[in-house]
């Protein structure tokens, strides 16, 4: 299996993507930041450190994904340094990780102004010590995290709640807030928001563990008709699902690909059971069928009943040898 991280990565290094979910976190899904406005930029962040002892000290750390960003509103335009870190699983000191990733990159600017500075005259005083002029100033610089995993973030949302700490004392320290995107708590309405298939992807991801949902979801939304297979692909490494794609196409039903899984869950948990029934009794076969059934599909027992045909002057019998025998 793929590294996920790494696909994730790579999923979101597209310009489209990567505005997309800027563009749904800051502006509510308006397409304020457009995807030919992105110039991807180096996102090694490096710094020299005067620890005073004569040596060189670097401190060096690998970003995801940075973009400068050109952003146009009402006649006005803006300029920040865009950066996303893409996560599979929970980082509980992410916080710590993107707030040192934006001090990294303010540091970097301001040697950059200090390197333009370096030919002026020499003299005195707080530019030429600083190296930074009063008149100089910084691009902002805005970390995103995207979460793509099914369940909510558990982990610190801000320096704040990392803190053992008075809390009388609390005010004196500046907050750094985690800026995050996670898939179980956008609400079903919000997904509308994005104009990428990170719709597609993020809601898969959010009803991973939940067959049924999927299924229906695909069935409802034509959004799901007509998905690309880096999206398909990114989303078999992410839940860990085995939804198929031909290899020679680009796009992909996944109505129709979800409804073969479906199905061939559904005669696996019956072959299964019917297999292991042979010899041991009509019975003990249908209990089989119908445990190997609601595992494969994660279908309730009545349904899995319904499926099977079982009579509904019998499923209280089954059901209750059933609750027996997993005792």
């Amino acid at each position: 299996m793929a590294d996920a991280d790494a696909v994730t990565r790579a999923y979101l290094e597209d310009n489209a993507t990567f505005a997309d979910a800027f563009n749904f976190l800051m502006f509510e899904g308006r397409q304020v930041i457009k995807p030919e406005d992105l110039t991807p930029l180096d996102p090694n962040e490096l710094t020299i450190l005067d620890e005073g002892d004569e040596k060189l000290h670097t401190a060096q750390k690998y970003r995801d994904l940075l973009k400068k960003a050109v952003i146009k509103r009402d006649g006005r335009v803006a300029y920040m340094l865009l950066g996303i870190e893409s996560q599979s699983s929970v980082h509980y000191a992410m916080p710590i990780r993107c707030m040192l990733y934006d001090a990294m990159r303010y540091d970097r600017q301001v040697k950059m102004a200090a390197q333009a500075h370096r030919n002026e005259v020499s003299g005195r005083g707080a530019s030429f010590l600083s190296g930074f002029h009063k008149t100089d100033s910084l691009l902002p610089v805005f970390t995103l995290v995207l979460y793509f995993g099914p369940d909510p973030w558990d982990g610190p949302r801000d320096l704040y709640s990392m803190l053992d700490i008075d809390p009388e004392l609390l005010p004196w320290i500046d907050n750094y807030h985690l800026r995050l995107i996670e898939p179980a708590m956008i609400q079903d309405e919000a997904f509308g928001r994005f104009h990428s298939e990170l719709n597609v992807a993020l809601r898969c991801i959010k009803y991973a563990k939940d067959k049924q949902k999927i299924r229906a979801l695909v069935q409802k939304e034509p959004a799901f008709h007509n998905v690309s297979r880096r999206t398909v692909e990114l989303v078999n490494v992410v839940t860990k699902s085995r939804i198929p794609y031909p290899k020679r196409e680009e796009s992909v039903d996944m109505c129709e690909a979800i409804d073969g899984i479906f199905q061939d869950g559904v005669e696996e948990g019956i072959g299964i059971g019917v297999e292991r029934g042979i010899g041991i009794g009509r019975e003990e076969g249908i209990l089989n069928s119908l445990a190997n059934l609601m595992k494969s599909t994660h279908w309730g027992i009545e349904q899995a009943m319904e499926a099977l045909g079982i009579p509904p002057d019998l499923r209280e019998r089954y059901a209750s040898l059933l609750a027996h025998r997993d005792a």
